[in-house]
């Protein structure tokens, strides 16, 4: 029930990406039913058939037509997507390879021309470009195929580790066609030194986690789950700041004078209080930088994170 779970999950997932990188289902069912390489393309078609060519149309026309349908159904399929974290499933279960289509294999990641081109070498296949089209379904390149058999959770009982945290990209992010790449060099496991072998000995494992349960934990992951935080870096002009902090302690002065309303001196006072502290934070970090851990951005997990990094050209 569980694998069929993750599979209706993958499947669903891998309908909203086909909706994602093709052009709405209204526009893909306009297209011609020829869109490469048609020399002979009033002869394919009845002559009652919505496609075919009328005489008086230019054939130069509708090469450049379908050369401008082709480079707009690519640009839309070349969108950057990633998909990553926990999909409780390895990268070559069914939920993943059948479903979200994401494969190891580069290859499979193809421009339209290629994909039309080589349907057509099926001696088999009878359909038009806009069948193919219609009924294609886009591959994803799962980066995380060349680390098995390592993984982000380990299990005692098999002695190896499940590779459930992942990173799934689109051919966009994969051949640098929009902009951005990810560098498959940088994908990798954090596991602060840790390996199986000396740093995770049998016998550093227990069972006493409770009756009912009897995984065992490693003494690294006794406290599990293990507690995170994102911290986040802002960069601050501190002449602006300076600046502002100036204002208001001159417009504090006058309201001081005048008598003014306490709630809006008060005010004036937070204000002048967090700039004060904020400046603090530059001068202390001997920059304009200042890190500042993000109490929204915080949680627990069991598994060891992964990272990559996504270069922008």
């Amino acid at each position: 029930m569980k694998q069929f779970a993750r599979s209706l999950v993958a499947e669903n997932c891998g309908t909203l990406i086909d909706d994602i990188l093709k052009i709405p289902k209204e526009e893909s069912h306009k297209l011609p039913k020829c869109l490469i390489d048609c020399p002979e393309y009033e002869k394919d078609f009845k002559s009652n058939d919505q496609d075919a060519i009328p005489d008086k149309v230019n054939k130069e026309e509708i090469k450049k037509r379908n050369e401008n349908l082709l480079k707009k159904i690519d640009g839309v399929w070349d969108e950057n997507i990633l998909l990553m974290g926990d999909f409780n499933d390895e990268p070559y279960n069914k939920s993943l390879v059948k479903f979200l289509n994401a494969t190891f294999n580069p290859h499979l990641l193809r421009d339209w021309r290629t994909i039309f081109q080589l349907k057509r070498k099926d001696g088999g296949n009878t359909k038009t470009d806009r069948e193919i089209y219609l009924e294609e379904k886009p591959h994803l390149y799962n980066c995380m195929w060349k680390l098995i058999p390592d993984g982000t959770h380990y299990f005692y009982k098999t002695s190896s580790f499940f590779l459930f945290d992942q990173f799934i990209i689109s051919q966009g992010l994969l051949k640098n066609l929009n902009s951005l790449k990810l560098d498959l060099n940088s994908v990798k496991i954090h596991k602060n030194g840790l390996s199986l072998g000396s740093n995770l000995p049998e016998e550093n494992f227990n069972d006493n986690v409770n009756k009912d349960n009897k995984k065992k934990l490693h003494s690294y992951e006794k406290d599990s789950p293990m507690g995170f935080k994102f911290s986040k870096t802002k960069i601050f002009d501190i002449n602006k700041d300076i600046k502002e902090k100036k204002e208001l302690e001159i417009i504090l002065e006058e309201a001081l004078k005048l008598n003014l309303n306490k709630n809006i001196t008060q005010l004036i006072k937070d204000k002048l209080k967090g700039l004060k502290e904020r400046l603090d934070k530059i001068q202390k970090d001997k920059g304009y930088y200042a890190n500042f851990v993000q109490d929204p951005n915080t949680g627990f997990s069991d598994h060891f994170p992964i990272k990559c990094v996504i270069e922008i050209n």
